[in-house]
């Protein structure tokens, strides 16, 4: 089942106008904006077209595919139903929530998840992006995006005069820019119903997981004994568990520390951790009912 999603005016029209030109789109937009809304239809539509859709999800926040604090991938080949949890087919850890003192972070995910779109066979690739869209951050985080994507389109949405700085630059880059208004349709979420998404989010990626322990090498040993007094304060530090190419398999949270035997006890998804041969270390911590605790900067270099 396709969830039926009603297009404003104008995206059917851009979609014909880009249809069997093997685009590559990047969606900018303020929070709120219909960014997502629009990515979905764009996928929905160019499937039904029997095309093969490389989506990147990079709002670390409010995510689309992968889990709060990733940077994920997927590659459409069926209509996906939105309303299910849709599984990565890659995922990288950033984390944090938000972009927002993690640009560089951002930034280096972004790039390991994107080079992996260079030995995947696809008609269109599309990047949704953060809301975060004011700022020197903002502003450095989406040129050096865009610098990696290269994209033939860049979609936004309009709220007032707010991106005008960002389709300036762009346009001068002699890139396609694409501007829509933001739908009427859209209503403003708190802080709290965006939280509350995340928790759930949260939720939904541990609910069937696994008491896994995994030794830990004698140097991150020492600089967490010299770090963490109290080793209570990482319990539910959210860590990504990565291969040997840094790609993430998997999130865990950890339980405890093992001082003595070398282990850390962790909760993940991941029934097998063979791949595993990195521990990334987030800020945001989680309560044993997935709400989010605050965060914590375990400093591990």
């Amino acid at each position: 089942m396709v969830d039926e999603i009603i297009p404003e005016v104008g995206w059917i029209e851009f979609l014909k106008e880009i249809e069997r030109k093997n685009s590559k789109i990047f969606i900018i937009g303020g929070v709120d904006s219909g960014k997502t809304t629009f990515a979905r239809f764009a996928i929905n539509w160019l499937i039904e077209k029997k095309n093969k859709v490389y989506f990147i999800d990079c709002d670390v926040g409010q995510s689309t595919i992968g889990p709060p604090t990733t940077i994920s991938s997927v590659l459409f080949i069926d209509p996906p139903n939105w309303s299910e949890d849709i599984k990565p087919d890659y995922l990288y850890f950033v984390g944090r929530a938000s972009p927002e003192s993690n640009v560089y972070e951002v930034i280096f995910s972004f790039k390991k998840i994107y080079e992996i779109s260079n030995s995947i066979q696809f008609d269109y690739l599309i990047v949704d992006t953060t809301g975060m869209v004011t700022g020197d951050d903002a502003f450095y985080l989406k040129k050096i995006k865009v610098e990696i994507t290269s994209p033939d389109y860049i979609v936004f949405f309009l709220k007032e005069n707010e991106l005008d700085h960002l389709i300036k630059y762009f346009s001068d880059k002699k890139i396609n820019t694409i501007c829509f208004p933001i739908s009427k349709d859209v209503k403003p979420r708190t802080k709290e119903r965006r939280k509350s998404y995340r928790e759930n989010r949260f939720r939904n990626y541990f609910k069937n997981s696994f008491h896994k322990k995994i030794t830990l090498p004698e140097k991150i040993l020492t600089k967490f004994a010299s770090e963490i007094q109290d080793k209570t304060l990482i319990k539910g530090l959210l860590v990504g568990l990565n291969n040997e190419k840094y790609i993430t398999a998997g999130l865990g949270l950890i339980d405890d520390i093992d001082f003595g035997n070398g282990t850390l006890s962790i909760l993940t998804p991941l029934n097998n951790l063979s791949s595993v041969k990195f521990i990334k270390f987030g800020f945001l911590k989680l309560n044993e009912d997935f709400s989010e605790s605050g965060q914590i900067n375990v400093n591990l270099k």
